[in-house]
């Protein structure tokens, strides 16, 4: 039943009068283990409530990892040909932000820089599951080797918090960094890959830079 309660509540909010439609864009790079993820990127839409403080959103982003280092490949892109050389993760999400102004930059001008906590939801539909690669076995000739894990999906969540510079009832930047359970090498972690870049750490540490603006 808790799923019920919580359709109607998304459902009066978006019905309540003083709600502003928002559209938030964000670019960010970060950390899963000891490996760098290439970048991420995401969009969403949602509500702002309580003048502007309450954001509800729902969106989509895209992560890169790369499996083979961006510096091997260059030059050299006909060599990897056919092989993985990223793996890419789609979760979707849905979250709240409360933003809260602590000072104005200038009297008058509506402009603050504040602070705000956030709590996200995701589910990835289809985690990275295959690995294509080429195995050196001189002086035989080489072999392309494929690596195929469980088809599965994922749920997880995220908490994080930032700082924001600019008006809310208008537009605002805000920087922010976010650790989540997102796990994107849950299907492949245990394959006997010999360039092993799939830490056994299963959290993510994410900062981001996001332009957020009432539509």
């Amino acid at each position: 039943m808790t799923k019920y309660y919580v359709l109607l509540l998304f459902a009066f909010l978006a019905c309540n009068s003083q709600a502003q439609p928002v559209g938030i864009f964000e670019l960010g790079t970060g950390t899963q283990g000891k490996e760098w993820l290439r970048y991420e990127a995401g969009g969403a839409l949602g509500y702002n409530f309580l003048n502007n403080a309450l954001c509800v959103f729902g969106g989509l982003k895209v992560q890169k990892f790369p499996v083979i280092p961006p510096h091997k490949i260059r030059g050299r892109e006909d060599d990897y040909i056919g092989q993985t050389t990223d793996l890419w993760n789609f979760p979707v999400f849905t979250g709240l932000r409360y933003s809260l102004n602590i000072f104005e930059t200038e009297k008058g001008s509506g402009r603050y820089i504040g602070f705000f906590p956030e709590c996200r939801l995701y589910f990835s539909p289809l985690l990275p599951r295959k690995i294509i690669y080429v195995e050196n076995n001189f002086p035989e000739p080489d072999q392309t080797v494929t690596l195929k894990g469980e088809k599965m999906s994922q749920w997880a969540c995220g908490l994080a918090g930032g700082i924001f510079f600019g008006n809310l009832n208008r537009a605002y930047f805000a920087l922010k960094f976010e650790t989540s359970t997102i796990d994107m090498f849950e299907s492949v972690r245990s394959f006997d890959y010999k360039n092993d870049v799939f830490n056994s750490q299963k959290r993510q540490y994410i900062i981001s830079l996001s332009l957020n603006g009432i539509i």
